[in-house]
């Protein structure tokens, strides 16, 4: 249950798998769990992408031409 939860999370999944290999997790119910996490969040990330594509799109880029033109001041 606790990889199901940290797959969904932003905590980077390495320390999952380490911490879950130390424990002595049962390595098939681990590659199941993991599965269902990690891909129930890509899958939630591309509805949402599906969804508001163009606004995000529009959103990153206004803040990537903004963190160009403050790379570019810096040099």
């Amino acid at each position: 249950m606790i990889i199901l939860l940290k797959g969904l999370t932003p905590i980077p999944y390495k320390l999952v798998t380490i911490t879950s290999g130390f424990a002595g997790y049962n390595i098939w119910l681990f590659v199941l769990c993991s599965v269902v996490a990690r891909g129930g969040r890509f899958l939630i990330v591309a509805i949402l992408l599906n969804r508001y594509g163009d606004h995000i799109r529009k959103e990153t880029g206004e803040a990537a031409r903004l963190l160009g033109r403050v790379r570019r001041r810096r040099c």
